[in-house]
């Protein structure tokens, strides 16, 4: 049942379908051979490579994995853009205001 509900939510996101496709391939393999253990080291070590894993210099499971406790307020829940003024403090910007204040003008 589980392999074939991962199977069918594989093609809702259809550009990254081979990576998908490799990993669950993967871990397949490694639960077959090792076991439960084999998983959980596999589990380990996906977790840790996207932990270190950077994009445009900003790391992939920002705010929680540098923890940045001020930018916690979007990782669960994301509020209203109306009301975040100040873009994330795990962004590299010079800018650091996101929208204009009521009254101001772009320019």
């Amino acid at each position: 049942m589980i392999i074939a509900l991962s199977g069918i939510c594989l093609y809702t996101v259809p550009e990254l379908e081979q990576t998908f496709s490799v990993i669950r391939l993967l871990f397949l393999v490694i639960g077959g051979s090792v076991g439960v253990y084999g998983l959980l080291i596999a589990s380990a070590g996906l977790i840790i490579y996207l932990v270190s894993f950077e994009n445009y210099g900003t790391p992939l499971m920002a705010p929680f994995s540098p923890l940045i406790t001020k930018d916690l307020k979007d990782g669960v829940y994301k509020g209203f853009m109306i009301e975040q003024s100040i873009r994330p403090l795990s962004l590299k910007v010079t800018n650091r205001r996101r929208i204009a204040e009521k009254g101001e003008k772009d320019g």
